[in-house]
């Protein structure tokens, strides 16, 4: 572990600065940017080999950058506004043209898995695929969906 003086020092010049890097790269509030600082600055209290010409600046970063990726992927964006969003008090009802339906049901279950914030490399190797195949799948999914939509806007207008 590192000495506390040390960890004290680090923390007054680089806190807020690293708050306001999180909240720029995560797109969430200040609290949740303060939970990753935190466990950033956990992870150098830990640290056991670090060496006071290191890097620390770099090492910060880097560090947030791994935990924002951490926290995003275990808190998807859809949790948090599910909360605060009121249901309209009529009946939704379906658009008349459900673009969905263009897709089959393993295209339509990939998406959703996609999108609800599945781990990348397991979904692409359940799909037989690399993780680049299937940015790309997903990719050309997207594109169909558009045209459909495009086309369904084109065609109603006068």
């Amino acid at each position: 572990m590192i000495e506390e003086t040390f960890l004290e020092r680090i923390m007054a010049d680089y806190y807020e600065v690293l708050i306001r890097y999180c909240m720029a790269r995560m797109h969430r509030g200040y609290t949740e940017a303060e939970d990753v600082v935190q466990e950033v600055f956990l992870a150098l209290s830990l640290k056991e080999n670090i060496n006071l010409n290191d890097n620390i600046k770099s090492w910060l970063y880097k560090t947030a950058n791994y935990k924002i990726m951490k926290y995003l992927s275990k808190n998807p964006w859809f949790e948090d506004i599910t909360e605060i969003v009121d249901l309209p008090e009529q009946e939704i009802t379906e658009p008349e043209d459900n673009i969905f339906e263009l897709l089959s049901d393993s295209e339509l279950d990939l998406l959703k898995k996609y999108y609800y914030g599945a781990d990348k490399e397991k979904l692409a190797s359940q799909n037989g695929l690399s993780v680049n195949a299937l940015y790309s799948k997903v990719k050309r999914i997207k594109k169909r969906l558009k045209e459909s939509q495009n086309q369904g806007e084109n065609k109603h207008k006068p």
